[in-house]
């Protein structure tokens, strides 16, 4: 009986707090940047603002833990934009949370394995200029790594990184993070030096396009293909050919101890 009451009672006060929050909430249109993007008023394209009262109550109130940001694009135009309190993002941290900021539309934000389809687009972009083919072998494109083109490995192309099939022994999803166990962890652990002979120096266990394996080490290899075809490194060529035209102008790329990406 103790144990529900306590309950009822969370529940209440997170309640309560949500209410007390959208008490507060004031819509505000987003300010025209002129950035290409037409603003309106919710109500100009039939969208209620005080809607969104409840919304932002239950945010300040943390029932959805970590929300930066809410943008609403309708019937053409930007019609609602609102930026939160919330954490960066800490390698190190409990919960990886690192310190607690009010975010902006100019805050440098960590995307995480969102970078997994800019890498793609970047080498779908060096193809399209005939930089590369997506069909040849990786070990055209890394001279100091050519110790381990054998056993099957020499038959792993392009393509089969893109698509996550190399065939290399992989697993970043059952290991805890922040442990050498966990093979994307044990890469900024132990092999910042030279992390592609980590990746490449794994047991070829599938043949090459037979079995997807989710794996961020074939990006990183991807990103030294893209620097020998191209002569640039991938974040000079994406901000050439992709960030540049897109006009996103700050972007922060980790690098490791010997340049890779």
């Amino acid at each position: 009986m103790k144990t529900i009451f306590i309950a009822l009672l969370i529940s209440f006060l997170n309640i309560s707090c949500a209410n007390d929050y959208a008490k507060y909430f004031r819509y505000h249109p987003p300010v025209d940047i002129n950035d290409g993007i037409p603003v309106a008023r919710l109500e100009d394209v039939g969208m209620d603002s005080t809607k969104f009262a409840g919304l932002f109550g239950n945010i300040y109130a943390n029932k959805y833990d970590q929300v930066h940001s809410i943008l609403v694009y309708k019937d053409g135009y930007l019609v609602f934009e609102e930026y939160t309190e919330g954490n960066k993002y800490d390698w190190l941290g409990q919960y990886y949370y690192g310190p607690r900021i009010k975010w902006h539309r100019d805050s440098m934000h960590f995307i995480m394995s969102c970078t997994k389809s800019v890498t793609s687009a970047i080498v779908g972009i060096a193809a399209d200029k005939g930089y590369l083919k997506v069909n040849e072998p990786i070990f055209k494109y890394l001279p100091d790594h050519q110790q381990y083109s054998s056993g099957g490995k020499e038959n792993i192309t392009i393509e089969h990184l893109l698509t996550m099939t190399s065939g290399l022994e992989w697993d970043e999803w059952h290991a805890p993070h922040a442990t050498a166990a966990n093979d994307i962890d044990r890469i900024y652990i132990e092999c910042q030096d030279d992390p592609l002979a980590c990746i490449l120096g794994k047991p070829l266990v599938h043949i090459p396009g037979s079995h997807f394996t989710y794996s961020g080490g074939n990006m990183i290899i991807l990103g030294e293909i893209v620097r020998h075809a191209t002569g640039m490194n991938i974040l000079e060529f994406g901000q050439q050919y992709l960030f540049g035209p897109l006009g996103i102008d700050s972007v922060y790329w980790h690098r490791f101890n010997n340049g890779a990406f």
